[in-house]
């Protein structure tokens, strides 16, 4: 019997999708960069001047009403008359252009308004002699930066070196470029990878040998990783390992332990206090939807807050919890093969985003926990016969709980959304009925908007609008921003410091801290220092893991990529459908992190804990990726490849167990 052919209209609507979403990226990404005044991107970062700031880790606050002045100051010498000269001005926040104490102009409007034009300020009024040109710039977003270029006279003199910063406060100083990958003076403490790979060679070398060993023994007996326990043995080995690392780990960390782990101490607090919930105004953490910290505050009101209590295993089983519909979805999509589901069980299981943001305080884990369910539920969906009104509603409710966790589920509205009705389009009976179809939206939507509606109801009430975030409370007196406070193309075109030394390595570039969180944590909590970094992980070795895991990182790509590629390849539309959706869901998720990047040029915006939801099918695509490279080396002439291949493993779950468990 021939196999069933491949529906062409599935093809063209994969095909189309995926050009509409990349001409759409590229065109926001564009618009943001060259056109909207919230995206302070500088496009020549040469030509930019600021003053010579410390930079610092922590939270800069700031006041709208009294934001941060700067002069930039330069006297100019005209041995005879300067004739006409005219002066382009271009400033990342307000500016005010003055001659020998006289104002020739000012910017208007907002602070970054309109500050991707050059203004052009015509016949100075320059005199013979000695003039003192200052331009004040104030940004209460970020460094108040300047650009300059005088136009009629030669040599012309632009913003560089030259210029003296003053500022009530602090003594006269040169500006210095504009830089946005200067890093804190922290960052440079910690001992550098590669020489601590140097020091654990002995201990990495044997974990390899030990590899390369059970390589050769499995390939000349009956033992087999593709047997019925492998699935078995990898999720008892993963529990254990999560065991030991709360018995031993995780609840002796103190509650407030973790990213603005005392800020969402205190919304806890005020929940389980006063039994109301807050508003965006009234705290740092307390913009977030209520879900988790309504649990957290039931949990404390029975056990207290000490750090070993019922608080702790709130993120930890949601951490746990990514593990198991990683072996979910491995199974629904991959039955065939046990290899798969093992595999995902380790990758998830392993992966340290996912076992450090477990360990601390927050609302991430269980928002990505619910979203991970939005994302098994959505996949049973498409690859089900018909539509089954239970299935329906357990998504609208993993939906709704988890917008009720955490604003950023609304990412996965659009994705679940597009491929539902994609589904309906290539598998739907001509007979549904438009009633039919009502129904099934109500089953989705309904449950949303009961759980999750009234929360972002009233923030609209009361607040103006229903998502906020607390860099911009609405009514707030104060602001806040954290450094660079701008960002230039090379941030987000370099790469290496995350494997020179990985901790804040986001200050270095976009893609360094990405890779560094992903495999470390990289910023250490969320605290300002190394200095005052916890001792609970062994930092020796978790420096070593960006080394290590580049091969895995090369297997995620490989099997991100083999969704798509599956998807246009598989005979089966259900099976096409899931494999799109979930390759969807990475790549938004990707790109709404590069996005709130551009939007929100801090350090730590630069994180693949923002990513946490996609960690199980990230896991998935991990297992894919390691399985299509071990069957590549399989073959023969290659066997011994596969055994070095089965040595770095060794060495690198070696390395990840002691750099956590240790």
């Amino acid at each position: 019997m021939m196999p069933a052919r491949s529906d062409p209209n599935v093809t063209r609507f994969l095909l189309w999708g995926f050009a509409i979403a990349l001409m759409g990226s590229v065109s926001a990404v564009a618009w943001a960069a060259l056109i909207a005044p919230d995206f302070p991107i500088l496009s020549d970062p040469e030509a930019w001047i600021g003053p010579d700031d410390r930079v610092v880790t922590g939270a800069v606050a700031s006041r709208p009403d009294r934001p941060r002045v700067v002069s930039y100051v330069r006297e100019i010498d005209f041995p005879g008359s300067p004739g006409s000269v005219d002066l382009e001005v271009q400033a990342l926040g307000r500016f005010e252009v003055r001659v020998n104490g006289e104002t020739v102009s000012s910017s208007d409007g907002e602070p970054l308004s309109n500050w991707k034009q050059m203004t052009r300020i015509e016949a100075l009024p320059l005199q013979e002699g000695t003039n003192r040109v200052e331009i004040d710039v104030s940004n209460p977003r970020g460094p108040p930066l300047l650009r300059l270029s005088s136009v009629g006279i030669t040599p012309a003199w632009r913003s560089d070196e030259t210029w003296t910063v003053e500022e009530p406060g602090t003594p006269p100083h040169a500006a210095q470029a504009a830089d946005d990958q200067r890093p804190p003076g922290d960052a440079q403490v910690a001992p550098q990878a590669w020489n601590l790979l140097a020091k654990h060679r002995e201990a990495l070398l044997g974990f390899a040998v030990l590899g390369a060993f059970f390589s050769l023994l499995s390939s000349r007996s009956s033992l087999s990783f593709s047997t019925a326990n492998a699935t078995m043995v990898a999720g008892l080995s993963v529990g254990f390992f999560w065991l030991f690392l709360f018995l031993a780990k995780t609840q002796h960390l103190p509650l407030y332990a973790g990213f603005d782990g005392p800020d969402h101490l205190a919304y806890i607090r005020l929940v389980g206090d006063q039994w109301s919930l807050p508003l965006a105004s009234d705290g740092p953490a307390m913009y977030h939807p209520p879900l988790f910290y309504v649990i957290a505050a039931g949990l404390r009101a029975v056990t207290g807050e000490q750090p070993g209590t019922l608080i702790r295993l709130l993120p930890f089983l949601s951490g746990l919890f990514q593990v198991v519909i990683a072996f979910l979805l491995a199974r629904r999509l991959f039955p065939a093969d046990a290899r798969v589901a093992a595999l995902a069980i380790g990758v998830a299981g392993l992966l340290p985003v996912n076992l450090y943001m477990a360990s601390y305080l927050s609302n991430e884990p269980l928002h990505a926990a619910l979203s991970a369910l939005v994302l098994y539920w959505t996949v049973d969906l498409l690859l089900v016969s018909g539509w089954p009104g239970r299935r329906l509603l357990l998504l609208g409710v993993a939906l709704g709980l988890a917008l009720l966790t955490k604003v950023t589920g609304l990412l996965l509205l659009p994705v679940v959304g597009l491929f539902l009705v994609a589904k309906a389009c290539f598998t739907e009976s001509p007979g549904t009925t438009r009633g039919t179809l009502l129904v099934r939206i109500a089953a989705i939507a309904g449950p949303v908007v009961f759980l999750a509606g009234g929360f972002y109801l009233r923030n609209w009430i009361l607040l103006g609008r229903p998502f906020v975030g607390n860099w911009d409370v609405p009514g707030s007196a104060f602001q806040w921003w954290q450094y660079p406070g701008f960002h230039t193309w090379s941030y987000f075109t370099d790469f290496g410091q995350s494997l020179r030394q990985p901790f804040f390595a986001g200050y270095h570039s976009f893609a360094d801290g990405l890779y560094a969180t992903l495999w470390t944590d990289s910023l250490l909590g969320g605290v300002s220092s190394i200095a005052y970094r916890h001792p609970v992980w062994n930092y020796e070795w978790m420096a070593m893991l960006p080394w290590l895991a580049f091969p895995a990182t090369c297997a995620f790509v490989i099997g991100w990529v083999g969704f798509g590629w599956n998807a246009l390849r598989e005979n089966a539309t259900p099976q096409r459908l899931a494999l799109a959706f979930l390759a969807s869901a990475i790549t938004t998720y990707g790109f709404a992190v590069f996005f709130i990047n551009m939007r929100l040029p801090f350090y730590a915006q630069a994180k693949t804990s923002y990513a946490l939801a996609i960690t199980a099918p990230l896991a998935l695509a991990g297992a894919r990726g390691l399985l299509w490279i071990h069957d590549r080396l399989s073959q023969p002439g290659l066997r011994w490849a596969r055994v070095l291949f089965h040595a770095w493993a060794a060495a690198f779950v070696a390395a990840l167990v002691w750099a956590f468990g240790n």
